[in-house]
């Protein structure tokens, strides 16, 4: 049996993609300058394979609600993270992902439609992190994040409260 042509839409023009984490995550990325890939992988179907790495939304409040711990977000812009991108259905590929591991039905991510785009999953790793990232901005003030940023030089804090800082 023949899988179905899958189209791979388009990311879009002005390339602005956003990803949510903890502190303490942001605080490894930004020391390290990588962004590491998640340790379980994702079932990207145009691939029809499993792939590690990170999901980025063209949403700039997609996670923030869903997940209160994450509190810091990292903007960048697409094109300058040279990795392999894939437009995804975020929610059709963890409901597909949790069903090839056998933690969920196969009509619970059937419902989701594969065109309807809601995320940019990049594969691998992403070294150079901070040359591609634009802006960090925290919803909760981190002292350690702040500092670090602060003595690189390349961010600038863009008010008192020291809760966003963009690219010199």
């Amino acid at each position: 049996m023949s899988r179905p042509l899958l189209l791979r839409p388009k990311i879009s023009a002005n390339g602005t993609i956003f990803h949510w984490t903890n502190a303490a995550k942001a605080l490894t990325a930004i020391k390290r300058n990588k962004l590491a890939a998640r340790r379980w992988e994702h079932f990207i179907e145009s691939e029809d394979r499993m792939i590690a790495g990170t999901s980025w939304s063209q949403d700039p409040r997609r996670w923030q609600h869903v997940n209160p711990g994450y509190t810091v977000c990292f903007t960048a812009n697409s094109a300058a993270i040279p990795n392999k991108q894939f437009p995804i259905n975020g929610d059709r590929v963890y409901h597909q992902t949790m069903f090839l591991r056998g933690l969920r039905s196969e009509e619970q991510y059937k419902v989701y439609a594969p065109e309807k785009i809601s995320e940019i999953f990049i594969e691998g790793t992403i070294l150079n992190l901070l040359n591609a990232v634009s802006e960090i901005k925290m919803t909760e003030y981190d002292d350690e994040i702040a500092c670090h940023l602060q003595e690189m030089g390349t961010f600038e804090a863009t008010d008192r409260s020291e809760r966003v800082w963009l690219r010199n």
